[in-house]
């Protein structure tokens, strides 16, 4: 004769797998949606890298292109990247309507900066890529930016190792609109010709400084190159990370 289950064995039984799906669920989603802020930000970075090549093996390398920040050029540069990105929207000098109308954070939660501003958009390009990721672009210079082509250069020259910015938003206005999480900076290195992701410094030691000040503790403007290095973002989740030492949170 087939024994069948109690009703209270049934119900025990039930119990024990809502205990276990209360443990694991929550760490099988967090290891998902880390695994998305990494593959995202990968992708996008891989895409303007490879733009950044194909813009110098076209028109030189970016240390030669003398760049001084007016608005002419700005619409320039973006005009250029827009040929070898697949993209939905490019916005010009003065045009914020590619820009997510949000109020960022920094990693320690507190309020960074409305990006879609007048004051920001006055002088930086940008653009919406086909998966909807956003980027915007900032021509780092010393001294004030360069409203004009006639204003004296030598009141703007260009930085001579990282003469652009990128302003990287891995899910455009989607939340959490937090440095680190789903906003990233990257640099353009001129002589080099490669792009820099926020934090990289040529020893170990000044990346350790910036990630520790400004990834984990600051406001997550020095977070993506451990991303590229490491490929997680566990520094979200513990804070004794180190470069040449844990790697990961587990």
């Amino acid at each position: 004769m087939k024994k069948a289950f109690t009703l209270a064995e049934v119900l025990i039984t039930l119990g024990i797998i809502g205990i276990v799906a209360a443990l694991t669920i929550p760490t099988l989603m967090q290891k998902h949606n880390d695994a998305v802020i990494v593959n995202r930000f990968k992708k996008t970075y891989s895409a303007l890298q490879n733009a950044y090549e194909m813009m110098q093996a076209e028109y030189g390398m970016a240390d030669k292109w003398d760049l001084r920040g007016h608005a002419a050029q700005e619409n320039e540069l973006i005009d250029r990247f827009a040929k070898y990105l697949k993209y939905q929207q490019k916005c010009y000098v003065g045009d914020a309507s590619c820009v997510p109308n949000v109020t960022y954070k920094k990693a320690n939660g507190d309020d960074a900066e409305n990006w879609s501003t007048e004051a920001v958009v006055a002088n930086r390009s940008s653009m919406i890529l086909a998966d909807g990721q956003f980027f915007m672009l900032n021509v780092r210079v010393d001294g004030t930016k360069c409203p004009s082509e006639e204003t004296d250069a030598e009141k703007c020259k260009p930085l001579s190792d990282m003469p652009l910015q990128f302003y990287v938003d891995i899910n455009g206005e989607k939340g959490p609109n937090k440095k680190g999480e789903d906003f990233f900076y990257i640099f353009a290195d001129g002589e080099s010709g490669k792009l820099i992701p926020g934090g990289w410094k040529k020893t170990v030691e000044s990346k350790q400084l910036n990630f520790v000040i400004d990834c984990i503790n600051g406001n997550g403007a020095n977070c993506a190159n451990w991303i590229i290095e490491n490929g997680n973002v566990d520094y979200l989740h513990c804070s004794d990370l180190s470069y040449d030492g844990k790697t990961k949170c587990n």
